[in-house]
């Protein structure tokens, strides 16, 4: 148990560096309280609309079409995979919404870092 709530805490502070916290969300004992998980994973969901739009925006058919069916499916792919990797809510006990929100924030930005390429990639065989 030691191990997982280590690694949670690192995964949480890597993704920390990046994101703006609140000052309640900034804890002594090192686990925030369970909304700045809400609040984190917000602020990187709108970020992934802001770069998917930019990118669906600029696309002509029929690469728009290819992109939208990419996105539907990495978002089943991403939620499908933090449950399992979450383990059902009802084992998880008090760390199970930590485990899930830090999987769902840590795929995000994954994905985000694959909208910017697409969106900052103009030329040289990007997708149009």
């Amino acid at each position: 148990m030691r191990i997982i709530i280590f690694f949670l805490l690192f995964v949480y502070s890597l993704l920390a560096n990046e994101y703006v916290q609140r000052e309640e969300c900034i804890s002594d004992s090192g686990i925030p309280p369970m909304d700045c998980f809400s609040s984190e994973y917000e602020y990187y969901d709108h970020e992934l609309n802001r770069l998917y739009t930019i990118q669906i925006e600029h696309l002509q058919e029929p690469n728009k079409t290819r992109l939208k069916e990419a996105q539907r499916a990495w978002i089943n792919f991403r939620d499908k995979d933090c449950a399992y990797s979450a383990g059902p809510q009802s084992e998880g006990g008090s760390l199970w919404y930590i485990e899930y929100s830090g999987c769902m924030i840590a795929r995000t930005k994954n994905r985000i870092r694959e909208l910017d390429f697409y969106v900052k990639c103009r030329e040289n065989g990007c997708p149009e």
